[in-house]
């Protein structure tokens, strides 16, 4: 696997979710991986993993 500093492959930002309310089951559960800060946080020196996904509905409302 080749490895390479998150900022060469990802731009970091707060998102812009405005969904209300944000756990709504129909923005989660599809293919586009949802980096969340605690998963940052808890990499260590690699982020290896993600805890969450975004469906189609959830990317409309947040950012790629």
């Amino acid at each position: 696997m080749e490895k390479k500093k998150l900022k060469e492959v990802a731009l970091i930002a707060r998102g812009k979710s405005k969904h209300r309310p944000r756990d709504a089951s129909f923005l989660y559960g599809g293919k586009y991986p949802f980096v969340q800060t605690g998963d940052i946080r808890n990499a260590g020196l690699f982020l290896e993993k993600y805890t969450q996904t975004y469906s189609e509905e959830g990317l409309k409302q947040s950012k790629l």
